[in-house]
């Protein structure tokens, strides 16, 4: 009974009304199936179909694609990645580099020939990262110094 509620009208979203007939929910405007947290829904930016809460998040992009809060806390420890020694292991936080024993592999810079502190067979020794600021040589195990040695004589032999 209405002239302005039918197939061809243009339908004028989050006014309550399925102007166009397509039955889709009038308070999700931009389509992705969410409607919009305005309007009790769950979907954080109904401008944009790419962002929802069934989205797939990228991670430190500064959006938060899933809508869940949350775009720099990839291991959810409640520790943001600027401060966090390992966002992929919730069970690694801060304090690296001090007496703990926690490494934070992506900033050291460190002398062994190459080899990723996490790859040296023995590991680091309960001191933690101490030389990892300055660029110094971490402290290792027995192990560790034996592989590292024994990476630079077959560099040198080749």
């Amino acid at each position: 009974g209405d002239p302005d509620v039918n197939p061809g009208a243009e339908d004028e979203p989050y006014d309550g009304v399925d102007s166009d007939c397509d039955e889709r929910g009038d308070y999700d405007a931009d389509g992705d199936g969410h409607a919009s947290s305005d309007y009790g829904g769950d979907d954080c930016d109904d401008a944009n179909s790419s962002i929802n809460p069934s989205a797939e998040e990228t991670w430190y992009d500064g959006l938060d694609q899933d809508c869940d809060g949350n775009d720099d806390d990839q291991d959810g420890d409640g520790i943001s990645v600027e401060d966090d020694c390992d966002d992929t292991d919730p069970e690694i936080g801060t304090g690296c580099g001090d007496d703990t024993g926690d490494v934070d592999t992506a900033q050291a810079t460190l002398d062994t020939g190459g080899l990723a502190p996490d790859k040296l067979e023995g590991g680091f020794s309960g001191g933690g990262c101490a030389g990892c600021a300055s660029g110094g040589a971490a402290p290792v195990g027995i192990a560790g110094l034996f592989a590292f040695v024994s990476t630079l004589m077959r560099r040198r032999r080749n």
